[in-house]
């Protein structure tokens, strides 16, 4: 008997048969994922993975030029503009970045969820690989972190 069952709740669906063949050709059909989606979801991650990661670089530096502890007249002859910006906007990085804690790793996070996820429809294991795409997240280049996502075996 080749029969199947199927059954259907908001944001769930189960399948039953004895037939190992239909259930194979469902999860084929369901589990494609367009590498293009995957393209478009890392497009729009970019830009929070590069401002968080600069603001986490700045927070650094703003803690190394305060040991500095150079006056305002030594800040406007030694440092370079950049520095001298940073800390003008001092109290507003750090409280921007105080309203966000943790908000750069959960950032991480939902990549690396993506990546996982994405490799294990596509009957991969990658676990292996995070400290890697850990790596090329830290550098936020957006050709270097579609490349790890889409070409898992032949990446690094």
């Amino acid at each position: 008997m080749l029969c199947g069952l199927m059954f259907f709740r908001k944001g769930e669906a189960n399948f039953k048969s004895n037939n190992v063949s239909t259930i194979a050709i469902i999860k084929a059909y369901i589990s494609r994922i367009d590498d293009q989606t995957i393209d478009e979801v890392i497009k729009l991650m970019v830009p929070n993975l590069q401002k968080y990661q600069k603001m986490k670089k700045d927070i650094a530096l703003l803690e190394a030029l305060n040991e500095l502890e150079l006056s305002e007249v030594e800040n406007a002859t030694t440092l370079s503009q950049r520095y001298q910006q940073l800390l003008v906007e001092e109290t507003t990085l750090k409280k921007e970045y105080s309203n966000h804690p943790g908000y750069l790793n959960r950032l991480y996070g939902i990549v690396c969820d993506l990546y996982i996820d994405y490799n294990k429809f596509k009957g991969t294991a990658v676990k292996s690989k995070l400290p890697q795409l850990k790596q090329v997240l830290e550098d936020v280049d957006y050709e270097n972190l579609y490349n790890f996502s889409s070409l898992t075996n032949n990446y690094i």
